[in-house]
């Protein structure tokens, strides 16, 4: 039994160690991956670099969607090889870059092949300004006073003031720095800067300023001040007269026509106004009958004096009004100008009919046209008649022995046998005679005669009888 126990345990432990065998190869299996900073500067290089194993390989490292290196491995080896290249990238753009792997790795164990491999996302970011160099604060340099003044007085010990109590004090450094003044007799101390003058108040006696510049260099100046009774004479100022303007406070513009009607009122442009002087005021055609302007011009002062020349006796066109406004005295005067235009009335064309020349007939020609006249009414009458004697005839002879009247052509009259001859002789002769009156009458034209038949029944036919036609 512990033979057999034994030679399990010797089994088991040699599974293991395949087994052990076995993870160590998978380790060790194909693979590539990419590694770089994740962070980068734009304008700035980073060196990005693919690390990986495998026996055949054909890989494009590409960021951006660019590739910007390749590297290739074809032949087969024994065992996996060690994939190991980099590439220097530098960005141009901020913002977020993809950074992968496109091709293929090949395991020797088994011949499988890898194509999809781990991508890597870089942040291109502003480039960090440099940092500022501190420059060392300068050591200040100490200053000197180069001039003091004292109420518009160079002074460079001392000076005598009266009646003040105050004075004026202009300081100018050295350095430009500023200062600060110590009286003695007040007790109060001033701060000052260069080149500005600056208000010290003082006492009576010997005010001895201290002036200290912010460096730390001092000096001093005195000022002897004394208080005398000054009588001021009683003097009473004149207060100075106020300028006189001379203006016109209002104006106004009126057109009259005539004395009795009433007066219109017109606009000046541009509206008045104290201190314009020139205006314009255009009078339109509709009311050219205003003959002259009632100007209203007030003064701005009562006793101003005021003359109008140019409103009276208005032409078409142009006219001018001046307004002259006189001071009291007459020494200052404003003249005022109104160029006034009176558009002419609109003239309505009417338009005049062109004389018709009329021909005058000689009487004698009048005379022999009215014959003419005469013999053309008569043969319209003849015509007239002739018509009338036609139709009765028609409607006389035109009838057939059914009472019916038969379609003749050309107003066929026809003679019964029965009819006497002599009302054959008298109707022709009345036609002869109307032909013989009227030469232009057309000539009668006589037609054979055609036989024509009527149906009497249906095979009984008969001549109708002849007749002449005319």
């Amino acid at each position: 039994m512990r033979i057999k126990f034994k030679g399990i345990l010797s089994v088991f432990a040699i599974a293991l160690f395949l087994f052990l065998i076995s993870l160590t190869t998978n380790v060790k299996a194909a693979e590539a991956s990419i590694t770089c900073n994740s962070e980068v500067e734009v304008n700035k290089p980073i060196t990005i670099s693919v690390k990986g194993s495998g026996v055949q390989w054909n890989l494009k490292l590409i960021v951006d969607g660019k590739v910007i290196a390749t590297s290739s491995e074809l032949d087969n080896y024994e065992s996996n090889k060690t994939i190991s290249f980099s590439k220097e990238y530098t960005p141009t753009s901020t913002g977020t870059k993809e950074i992968k792997l496109e091709g293929s790795v090949t395991e020797y164990n088994d011949g499988s092949t890898i194509t999809n491999f781990s991508s890597k996302k870089i942040t291109v970011k502003e480039a960090s300004k440099p940092a500022e160099e501190k420059e060392p604060k300068p050591t200040p340099q100490k200053g000197t006073v180069t001039l003091c003044k004292i109420n518009g007085i160079k002074v460079n010990e001392y000076i005598n003031i009266k009646n003040q109590n105050s004075v004026s004090v202009l300081v100018n450094t050295s350095t430009g720095e500023g200062f600060k003044i110590y009286n003695n007799l007040t007790k109060k101390t001033t701060t000052g800067k260069s080149g500005v003058n600056t208000n010290v108040a003082i006492a009576e006696g010997t005010n001895v300023l201290t002036i200290t510049l912010d460096s730390g260099y001092s000096t001093t100046r005195n000022i002897n001040s004394t208080k005398e009774t000054v009588v001021e004479p009683n003097v009473i100022e004149e207060e100075p007269e106020e300028e006189i303007k001379v203006l016109l406070k209002s104006l106004a513009i009126k057109g009259v026509v005539s004395e009795e009607e009433e007066k219109i009122d017109l606009a000046l442009t541009p509206e008045f106004s104290s201190e314009v002087y020139e205006y314009t005021l255009t009078i339109p055609p509709e009311q050219n009958d205003i003959t002259k302007l009632d100007v209203e011009a007030i003064g701005a002062q009562e006793d101003f004096t005021i003359e109008i020349t140019g409103n009276e006796e208005l032409v078409d066109g142009e006219n001018t009004v001046t307004i002259l406004v006189k001071s009291k005295d007459g020494e200052k005067t404003a003249t005022y100008k109104i160029i006034v235009v009176k558009q002419p009335k609109e003239v309505e064309a009417v338009a005049v009919a062109a004389p018709v020349e009329t021909t005058q007939i000689p009487q004698e020609v009048e005379q022999e046209l009215s014959i003419p006249k005469i013999l053309i009414a008569v043969f319209t009458s003849i015509i007239a008649i002739a018509g009338i004697v036609f139709g009765v005839i028609e409607y006389r002879y035109s009838k057939n022995e059914n009472g019916e009247f038969s379609s003749i052509p050309y107003a066929n009259i026809g003679f019964d046998s029965e009819n006497n001859e002599n009302d054959k002789e008298d109707i022709l002769g009345e036609f002869k005679e109307d032909n013989e009156k009227n030469e232009e009458t057309e000539s009668i034209s006589k037609n054979d005669d055609e036989e024509e038949f009527e149906v009497l029944g249906e095979e009984e036919k008969k001549p109708k009888k002849r007749g002449k036609h005319f």
